[in-house]
């Protein structure tokens, strides 16, 4: 993963955690820690997937399905 990439998700992360605190009212750590447990964390961090060039709102809405579906869909 490159540098600038990594950047970019970890500032992506970073919004959306802030938007799971809001609504889940969670602590930012565990938003993150949640965020790292499923597979949307996985597509988000894989380059090729391209999930990551969508905004931080369409993320979040993307990782709420997951979290409230069970089911991944980008």
């Amino acid at each position: 993963m490159s540098k600038e990439f990594q950047l970019m998700i970890d500032e992506k992360i970073e919004k959306i955690a802030a938007r799971i605190k809001e609504v889940y009212h969670l602590e930012r750590n565990e938003a993150i820690r949640l965020i790292k447990t499923t597979k949307f964390y996985k597509a988000l961090t894989d380059e090729e997937s391209k999930i990551a060039d969508r905004d931080p709102e369409e993320l979040f809405s993307i990782y709420q399905e997951e979290i409230e579906t069970g089911h991944l869909i980008f």
